[in-house]
């Protein structure tokens, strides 16, 4: 006699940072890291040798390129870890590596001080652990990003990205 599987969520969390959200046409990008950058965290574009850089609390709206996109074809730094509380801070790419990011798509991201559907994301620009993640509270508000579903702080949540525009154009 064949045994029921009854419990389709153990061993699994909601998702993971920078993991793309959908199998819908999703626009990802790739370079080269300047610095050591983790999944799911908005990049920069470095304007004197075009890397891309994670984040910096000097960062404004316009100079977001996109979210980085965890990796499905190389080894992460970390792997990941399960628990009530997403522990994940370092895995990402190094510097050097090639990365991916996600200019135009479904994408997760953890949301650090919790949102509802519909709420303007900021990108948190304080430095700290959480630098570069996605948030309702303090930090540059993005306008042209909504959570896509309500999310505790904390968890990860969607949002989508419908094309995203820098100051350079790049």
């Amino acid at each position: 006699m064949a045994i029921a599987q009854d419990q389709f969520d153990i061993y699994r969390l909601d998702a993971y940072e920078g993991q793309i959200g959908t199998i819908e046409v999703n626009k990802v990008d790739s370079g080269v890291a300047g610095a050591d950058i983790p999944f799911g965290r908005a990049v920069v574009r470095d304007p004197v040798t075009g890397n891309i850089l994670p984040w910096a609390t000097s960062s404004a709206a316009w100079d977001l390129l996109g979210i980085s996109v965890r990796s499905q074809t190389g080894n992460s730094v970390q792997l990941p870890q399960y628990g009530s509380v997403y522990p994940i801070t370092t895995a990402g790419y190094l510097a050097g590596q090639n990365i991916s990011y996600m200019t135009n798509g479904a994408i997760r991201a953890m949301c650090v001080d919790g949102a509802l559907a519909g709420n303007i994301v900021s990108i948190v620009n304080t430095a700290g652990a959480n630098l570069g993640r996605l948030s309702t509270g303090d930090g540059v508000q993005i306008p042209f990003l909504r959570w896509k579903d309500d999310v505790t702080a904390g968890s990860i949540g969607w949002i989508e990205l419908n094309g995203i525009f820098t100051a350079s154009g790049v």
